[in-house]
């Protein structure tokens, strides 16, 4: 628990999950926040979705990957893992990670 309780002095946290497919940090989804929790707990009841190319016969996700001024374009294979993130939302600082899951 990152922060106490003004009124009962209790140890709380305000959380939220991140969660993206691996190598594609940049498209990641995130839910509200949980304000005040007190024991690490939170409810969540949000649908994320992924658009992406699954080649079955490799068991990989393929996406395009560009780069550069002149637009060189690559594709890269990666495993598909989603990973799952759990946040401490901080108003005055950066957010805190609080747990993580592949």
């Amino acid at each position: 628990m990152q922060e106490t309780s003004v009124v009962t002095g209790e140890s709380m946290s305000d959380i939220f999950v991140k969660a993206f497919l691996q190598g594609r940090i940049q498209e990641s989804q995130k839910t509200d926040i949980h304000y005040r929790s007190m024991d690490g707990e939170g409810q969540f009841n949000w649908r994320m979705v992924f658009s992406f190319d699954y080649l079955e016969a490799e068991q990989v996700i393929v996406h395009k990957e560009t780069k550069g001024l002149w637009k060189d374009s690559r594709e890269l294979k990666v495993p598909p893992r989603l990973v799952l993130q759990i946040w401490d939302d901080d108003k005055f600082s950066r957010d805190d990670q609080l747990g993580k899951e592949v």
